[in-house]
C-alpha cells in the first residue's frame, strides 16, 4: 500500500500548482484536497492552500447537504478572510491584508498556528493570484475550483489538475465514464504551433480575433468574435485556414461555423486555453468532426480521485470505480482518497 501511496505522491507532487476540479457538485474535491495537504504535511512540504470562490462550508449552499471542512496543518498557509480567520477552528495568523474587500471582511493571507478546520474563500478573479503565488517559499499551491468554474484550471494558474468523480456522477459505470471521459478529453487540446501560435498573440496583443493563413491575416471586423464571424465570408480567402479567438469559444460561435460553408478542409480555431472552451459535449463533438480546436497554453490531469458514494443514496463498491478508470487511463494516477491507508 505505501508503494501505491508513493505513485500517487509523485505523480500529484510533480507540479507546484495544482487545481482540483470536480465532475459535479458534490464529487470529492475538498476530500481530496484534505489528502493532499495531509501528505504534504507528513512530507514536511511548504504548502499554500485557497479556493476561487468558497470550499470548507459545513453545509452546501443549494442543496443543504453536510460538506467536509477544509483541514489545514500546522506551518501550512492559506487564504481566506478577516471573518473565516475569526470562525476558524484552526488557529490562524494573519500574515498580510491582501486588499480585496468582500461581505467576509478582507480577503488575507494567514499562516496555520494549530492544525484544525478553515473555509477557504476571497478570490474570486485570477488577477487575485500572481502577486501572492510570487512572493512566498512554496513547494506547492493547491487551488480548489468552485464547480462549473474552471478558472482554477487556467494554465496560467495551475500546472496539473486533479478531477475528482464518483456516485455522485451518475447511477451507472456507464453514466460516471462517460461525463469523467468529457472532462479529462476537455484538457487534453493539441497546442497552436508555428504560424497559428502567431497567429494567436497578434489576436490577443491587439485584443480582436483574427483570421488568417501562414503568410497574411486579418481582424474581424468586430471585436467581439460572435458579432464579427457574422461576416466573415467577407475576408475569409482561398488562403485563410484559421481563425484565433480572444475570449470564450461558445456553443453559438460554434453554430454560426457550423452554418457557414467556408472552405478549406483543414480548418483550425485557436483560442488561449482549455478553460476558454465553454460548448456543450454533443455540439462539441459535432464540430470537431469539421474543425480542429488547439489552444495556445495547456494544463494536463495529472490524477482522478474517486468517491465511490453519492448525496442521492446510492454508493459502488469500493474500488470499482477505480479499476474502471484505471483500464481507460492506465497512466494517471487514479485512487480513491477515503480508501487508501495513509502512512
Amino acid at each position: 500500500m505505501q508503494d501505491r501511496i508513493n505513485e500517487i505522491e509523485n505523480a500529484i507532487f510533480s507540479k507546484k500548482r495544482i487545481a482540483f476540479v470536480g465532475v459535479a457538485k458534490n464529487s470529492g474535491k475538498t476530500t481530496t484536497m484534505n489528502w493532499c495537504l495531509s501528505r504534504a504535511f507528513k512530507t514536511k512540504k511548504q504548502v499554500l492552500a485557497l479556493s476561487i470562490g468558497l470550499d470548507g462550508e459545513r453545509l452546501d449552499a443549494l442543496l443543504g447537504t453536510p460538506k467536509p471542512p477544509v483541514q489545514v496543518h500546522s506551518g501550512q498557509w492559506c487564504i481566506t478572510t478577516q471573518k473565516m480567520v475569526e470562525c476558524a477552528d484552526a488557529t490562524l495568523k494573519i500574515q498580510k491584508n491582501l486588499g480585496i474587500r468582500t461581505p467576509l471582511g478582507d480577503t488575507v493571507l494567514a499562516k496555520v498556528v494549530r492544525a484544525g478546520d478553515v473555509v477557504l474563500t476571497g478570490l474570486r478573479h485570477r488577477r487575485d493570484l500572481a502577486e501572492v503565488q510570487d512572493n512566498l517559499p512554496l513547494d506547492h499551491v493547491f487551488i480548489d475550483g468552485a464547480y462549473g468554474r474552471l478558472m482554477a484550471a487556467h494554465a496560467n494558474i495551475s500546472d496539473g489538475i486533479i478531477v475528482s468523480t464518483g456516485g455522485v456522477v451518475g447511477d451507472s459505470m456507464k453514466r460516471i465514464v462517460e461525463k469523467t471521459q468529457n472532462m479529462v478529453t476537455h484538457f487534453e487540446y493539441p497546442l497552436a504551433k508555428t504560424w497559428r501560435r502567431k497567429l494567436f498573440i497578434e489576436a490577443r496583443d491587439q485584443n480582436a480575433s483574427r483570421v488568417g493563413g501562414p503568410h497574411s491575416s486579418q481582424p474581424l471586423a468586430h471585436p467581439s468574435a460572435l458579432i464579427g464571424l457574422s461576416g466573415i465570408e467577407t475576408i475569409w480567402t482561398d488562403e485563410s485556414s484559421c481563425i484565433a479567438v480572444v475570449g470564450l469559444l461558445s456553443d453559438s460561435i460554434v453554430k454560426l461555423l457550423l452554418e457557414l460553408d467556408l472552405p478549406n478542409d483543414e480548418k483550425v480555431i485557436v483560442v488561449e486555453d482549455p478553460t476558454s472552451i465553454h460548448l456543450k459535449p454533443i455540439l462539441r463533438n459535432k464540430f470537431l468532426k469539421k474543425w480542429k480546436v488547439e489552444v495556445f497554453s495547456s494544463n494536463k490531469v495529472i490524477a482522478i480521485a474517486v468517491n465511490p458514494t453519492s448525496v442521492q443514496g446510492h454508493r459502488f463498491e469500493v474500488g470499482e470505480i477505480d479499476e474502471k478508470l484505471i483500464s481507460i487511463w492506465p497512466k494517471l494516477a487514479i485512487f480513491d482518497p477515503i480508501a487508501i491507508v495513509v502512512g
